[in-house]
């Protein structure tokens, strides 16, 4: 069964940025096609229901509307033709232009729901051309609401070469790995570096080692994770394996937590030039909307993209 991408454009440098981004993927892929949808400019509900009465406005109506369906068409042309132009058949291409209704955000997770796209692809900003002091508020939104659906968040002019997958092992990690096998496996380039923080790690110098007992409680703790570690990075060899990867394109890193763990994060990254970041919606405490520490990395990161799944 192919996967499916939803592509969000608006003609913008930004959105242009998510389609080549996308389409490194997408290259050379028969398992996997993308749906371009561009939302047209809102018509006032007021001017709609003016319409109805007076056949000069409705005349007027038709124009806006005609105006929009052609700038819509002309866009998604555009856009169609930047990913043929790296690769991607277009046989694996569809276009759906629609008006605007809810919202631009929520008309994009509205489609992307109803019809069961793997993914979503948006340009961090570009999109209705507003910016948040961190993020459009576009992409801000989708990234709050997106709910099951998978968001890819693209910053900057990027190549999907080097991911850093941050895990949480006490949260749900297995549509991680699936979704990584069916979007990333036969790309030979690709390096996944999977980063979990050891929670447990027991420090000398801690004032709670001083409380009878708490320092073996914590040693085993310690044991517990590294073990329940060992048999995600087990599983998760086997299941990229056989999804098509090389066992040298894989690796894990384990630091002990040393800080707020979405500083952790966003730092690793900066400082070791990944251009991709995978993480969870949520972690171990599965709240309904975002988790501290995706919101943070989410938030904070800027020059990649970010994979938010959950």
């Amino acid at each position: 069964m192919n996967r499916r991408l939803l592509i969000a454009v608006d003609g913008s440098l930004h959105a242009n940025q998510g389609l080549m981004y996308a389409a490194d993927l997408l290259a050379g892929r028969a398992d996997i096609v993308c749906t371009l949808i561009h939302i047209q400019p809102i018509v006032s509900q007021y001017f709609i229901d003016e319409a109805k009465g007076d056949p000069q406005i409705q005349e007027t109506l038709k124009r806006v509307m005609d105006h929009n369906r052609r700038q819509s068409d002309e866009i998604l042309e555009k856009s169609k033709q930047v990913l043929m132009d790296r690769g991607v058949q277009p046989s694996a291409i569809e276009t759906v232009g629609k008006p605007r209704s809810m919202g631009l955000s929520k008309d994009i997770l509205e489609y992307g729901h109803t019809h069961l796209f793997d993914a979503i692809v948006a340009g961090r900003r570009g999109l209705a051309r507003v910016q948040k002091i961190f993020m459009g508020s576009v992409s801000s939104k989708l990234a709050e609401y997106s709910g099951g659906i998978p968001l890819w968040i693209v910053d900057g002019d990027i190549r999907p070469k080097k991911f850093l997958v941050a895990i949480d092992i006490t949260a749900p990690w297995r549509h991680m790995l699936d979704h990584l096998g069916a979007m990333c496996a036969g790309m030979p380039e690709l390096h996944l570096t999977f980063y979990h923080v050891m929670q447990n790690d027991v420090s000398v110098e801690d004032d709670t080692v001083l409380i009878p007992g708490m320092k073996e409680i914590g040693e085993l703790m310690t044991r517990n994770e590294k073990q329940v570690l060992d048999r995600f990075w087990e599983e998760a060899t086997r299941e990229l394996t056989a999804a098509g990867f090389k066992r040298h394109q894989l690796e894990i890193i384990a630091p002990g937590r040393s800080g707020k763990i979405g500083r952790m994060i966003t730092d690793y990254v900066t400082n070791n030039q990944y251009d991709t970041v995978v993480i969870g919606r949520r972690g171990g405490d599965q709240a309904y909307y975002f988790g501290s520490v995706s919101r943070y990395v989410v938030e904070r990161l800027d020059g990649c993209a970010v994979w938010v799944l959950g």
